[in-house]
Parts: C-alpha cells; sequence; structure tokens
C-alpha cells in the first residue's frame, strides 16, 4: 500500500477554470478503492462550493461503470459506491462519466502534486499549473 494523493479541477461548461483541490488520500486496500475516495473527496467539495449541476469525470472505467450501475454494489467497494451514488441527490443534476487518461491530465498532476501536500489545498478561479 503507498501514499495516494487526489486532484480535482472544476470548470464551467465554457472550460474556464472555477477552481482546483489536491491533498493526500490515507493508504487503502487498492486503486479502485483510492479511486472512489478520490471521488468522494471531489463531490464533497462540489458540494462545498455550492455547485449545483456537476458532471464528474474520471479515468477509472470500473468505478465509473459500478456508479452508474442500477444495481447494488457487493464488491469490497460497494460502500464507497453506495456512497458516491446517494450525492448524486445533492445536486440539480449529477452524472459521472469516463475520461481517457488522455482527458485527464491535469487531475492526474494534481493528484500526483497531491500526494506531496501536508494538508490539502484549494485554488479558486485557478491551479497550479504543474
Amino acid at each position: 500500500m503507498v501514499a495516494a494523493g487526489f486532484g480535482v479541477i472544476a470548470r464551467d461548461s465554457t472550460g474556464k477554470v472555477l477552481g482546483a483541490y489536491a491533498g493526500k488520500i490515507d493508504t487503502l486496500p487498492d486503486s479502485f478503492a483510492t479511486e472512489c475516495k478520490a471521488a468522494l473527496k471531489a463531490i464533497q467539495w462540489a458540494r462545498e462550493m455550492g455547485f449545483r449541476r456537476i458532471v464528474m469525470e474520471g479515468d477509472a472505467l470500473t468505478v465509473i461503470k459500478k456508479i452508474n450501475e442500477n444495481t447494488t454494489d457487493f464488491s469490497p467497494i460497494g460502500a464507497y459506491i453506495a456512497d458516491l451514488k446517494t450525492s448524486r441527490c445533492w445536486f440539480e443534476t449529477c452524472s459521472f462519466v469516463h475520461v481517457g487518461r488522455q482527458g485527464n491530465q491535469a487531475a492526474d498532476r494534481l493528484a500526483n502534486l497531491g500526494k506531496t501536500l501536508v494538508d490539502e489545498q484549494v485554488w479558486i478561479e485557478e491551479y497550479l499549473n504543474c
């Protein structure tokens, strides 16, 4: 088990950066649990920021598929998946969409920075160009 980080970039419908958020994630047993924890961090931050209509993009296809399924997930990450599904009610609209690694490079760079941070970092109307 290795320390992991998370990175979130919020953009409006035109692509303008509204903010960014990065930090360290406690060591978890596998990459699926880590991806779920990162998604939970992102959606909780979106709620705190007051966003009402969100599209959560992520490159972990298995996690995105499980969130979008209409069945109960009994896998080891099932509790995380249930929390992510429940979090949809916090927003007017909320969807979870898979993007390839190419489309997620900026957030991935922030996640790499996040694992080196002592405290979580938030940028408003910008993000660190790493």
